[in-house]
């Protein structure tokens, strides 16, 4: 009881500031209850007021008092009972109990006297309003930020009700400042909300949380709904692995978002001025249609230029839009989430030049859009794969680690020229099927050989397809031809544990020669990715070769096609065989005619693009030599021993390892 007596007080002294013109107020009703008596008054005026009065000054109290104690102010706070005091028309309610009152005199020289003695009385029962305090200059009382303002003042000078894009966390500044300003979304946005807005928004306002946020996203939504400016604040945000935080703010810890987004290098340029404009320094964003206004504190104002949105992509029409994106973990690719027909359906095709955007701010311009690898080592591009997905991928690279992409960015791919690669795309447009009907024999449909190279015992390396994947239907053939070559160690380039007991237990495996070397521990899971320029490769081969060099033969080397992975391991091997270069060249290339048919008598300028594109990189990387270095004239076996010197293997192992491989003359 006395939480809600001292709570009634509260609420009285809130709404009069001390003053006693609530006491004008109840004479006002006891004047229409029993001096006046007139039913209209009462029904239109006082049992009303009477109402209002009990439910502000008793129900309320009371039940502010249990929320605040035992709902933690869920449904109403504290706040709440002022504004119901609005009801109570006490203005309005005096002024009429006053005139009536005066009316009620019949002498008019009473009735001037009443007049003149209520007029104090009102006087001194209110508040006087005109004074310096009221009328003062302006001044920012709430103690909003500074920099927020200036923005404001900034937006209003130019468009009479400007629409902005801002933090969650600034919104409320905005709205304080000035009605004009329009927000994209407010409290409705958070989480949680009794009404929230659509959920477009609330989107949005999550994603403007984030350490990088999605500039494709937040444009579309810029786009749709009329926004003029966008504010990004230095104190979090990052575009390109870039900071422009230069004075060091601090983020609102209350306010902190998603900061696990990965951040990748120099991607979005961004522009430095000399020390003393460092307030000039900003992200050039221009490429999203983001013209940069101004730095205001730790806050970069944006206006959203729509004519700024440029490449070819916006001139053709033709574009994904925003699209997911997710990893390919055995090859280090990015699996574009469109279907191929979907994307081809847009306009795209194979020749075309391309652009890809990632929302973390990497990008990719004038790229390839092929049926195939056709490109040479490093180079990214655009590929159909097998007619199945849609892949952007660095050949022989990892496209997801380079572009510093995470779990839920996105991309968006649009045209930049049609046709511009098309030369290269009808020279070596070439895919290969899976049915075995159409290949000549066992041993080509498996992309199965023994490796006669350099000073290479006779049948210990062979090569093929995967003997436990059957994605590609080859692996019975393989397990079938490595039972006949008396295979004793698997090197299984491409798998892991994981992965290997996943295709064993699968409906259609029928590989009992692995089977049976897994059991036996003969079976090395090296799980590489495609990149065989990292330093996470080479230190898998070498622990791999490591164990080769103190088991005996013959070795069979797969991946998943027995192509690629396959393609750099063995010429690694053969390199340290002592092979020529032509020999290295005729096994790598073997697989190509295997798969593809290739003539190299009929097809010689296909032969000797993808000759130039992948072997001859590899052989480079294996000999240390450079980009242009003629590869028949570096000495291949001290390149071969220097990269697993590098790897880790001692002379000793190498030694070990050749004498498997070669004898003891090797």
């Amino acid at each position: 009881m006395k939480d809600i007596i001292i709570n009634i007080i509260h609420l009285n002294n809130e709404l009069t500031y001390g003053n006693m013109y609530m006491g004008l107020y109840f004479l006002a009703l006891i004047f229409l209850a029993f001096v006046l008596k007139d039913k209209r008054y009462r029904n239109a005026i006082l049992w009303p007021s009477l109402c209002l009065l009990f439910f502000v000054y008793v129900i309320l109290p009371v039940f502010n008092f249990l929320d605040y104690k035992y709902i933690k102010k869920y449904i109403l706070g504290w706040d709440m009972n002022y504004r119901m005091v609005w009801l109570l028309l006490v203005v309005p309610v005096i002024a009429l109990f006053l005139s009536l009152l005066i009316k009620s005199i019949e002498k008019r020289n009473e009735r001037i006297a009443a007049a003149l003695l209520l007029i104090p009385v009102i006087f001194f029962c209110g508040q006087f309003k005109i004074n310096g305090t009221e009328f003062a200059k302006a001044e920012n009382l709430y103690k909003l930020p500074r920099a927020l303002l200036d923005i404001s003042d900034t937006v209003l000078s130019e468009k009479d009700e400007p629409k902005l894009l801002v933090p969650y966390e600034t919104a409320h500044v905005f709205r304080q400042y000035s009605s004009d300003i329009k927000l994209l979304y407010g409290e409705d946005a958070t989480y949680g909300r009794v009404k929230p807005a659509a959920e477009e928004l609330v989107a949005v306002c999550n994603e403007m949380t984030k350490e990088v946020p999605d500039l494709y996203f937040i444009n579309e939504v810029a786009e749709k709904n009329g926004v003029d400016y966008i504010i990004f604040d230095a104190a979090y945000h990052r575009f390109g692995g870039q900071s422009v935080n230069v004075y060091d703010y601090s983020p609102d810890p209350d306010y902190i978002g998603d900061r696990s987004v990965a951040v990748s290098e120099n991607r979005i340029p961004y522009i430095d001025m000399r020390d003393e404009e460092k307030e000039s320094i900003h992200w050039d964003l221009s490429e999203f249609g983001l013209s940069y206004e101004g730095t205001y504190g730790q806050y970069l104002l944006y206006r959203y230029d729509r004519d700024l949105l440029t490449g070819a992509g916006s001139d053709t029409g033709i574009s994904t839009g925003t699209v997911g994106v997710r990893e390919d973990t055995d090859f280090g690719n990015v699996i574009v989430e469109t279907g191929v027909d979907e994307f081809n359906d847009l306009g795209f095709k194979h020749g075309d030049s391309l652009d890809v955007r990632f929302s973390n701010g990497y990008t990719l311009e004038d790229i390839p859009y092929y049926s195939g690898y056709y490109n040479a080592a490093g180079e990214p591009l655009l590929v159909e794969f097998m007619g199945k997905e849609i892949v952007a991928a660095i050949n022989y690279g990892s496209l997801w680690s380079e572009a510093g992409l995470s779990e839920g960015d996105t991309a968006e791919i649009s045209l930049n020229e049609a046709g511009k690669y098309l030369d290269i795309q009808n020279a070596l447009d070439i895919a290969y099927t899976d049915d075995r009907n159409d290949y000549d024999s066992d041993v080509v449909f498996a992309n199965f050989r023994s490796i006669n190279a350099g000073k290479l015992k006779e049948n210990i390396l062979c090569r093929s397809a995967s003997p436990c994947d059957n994605k590609h239907n080859r692996a019975r053939y393989c397990d079938d031809l490595a039972e006949k070559a008396g295979i004793g160690l698997i090197v299984d380039l491409a798998d892991s544990h994981e992965e290997i007991k996943g295709f064993m237990s699968a409906d259609d495996f029928d590989s009992p020669c692995f089977a049976s070397l897994y059991e036996r521990d003969a079976v090395i899971p090296v799980n590489l990715q495609v990149n065989y320029k990292t330093d996470d490769f080479r230190k898998k081969i070498t622990e791999a070769f490591r164990i080769m060099s103190r088991t005996d033969g013959p070795y069979l080397i797969h991946c998943v096609e027995g192509k690629d992975r396959t393609g750099f391991v063995c010429a690694l091997l053969e390199c340290l065989a002592g092979a020529s270069y032509d020999e290295i060249v005729s096994d790598y290339m073997e697989s190509y005619i295997n798969y593809y048919g290739l003539d190299p008598s009929s097809e010689r300028e296909r032969y000797d693009t993808i000759l130039d594109n992948n072997l001859v990189p590899m052989l480079r990387f294996i000999a240390g030599a450079e980009e242009n270095a003629d590869i028949t004239a570096i000495d291949l076996v001290s390149g071969a021993e220097a990269y697993l010197l590098d790897g880790g293997m001692t002379r000793e192992e190498i030694e070990a390892l050749k004498e498997k491989l070669c004898g003891p003359e090797g």
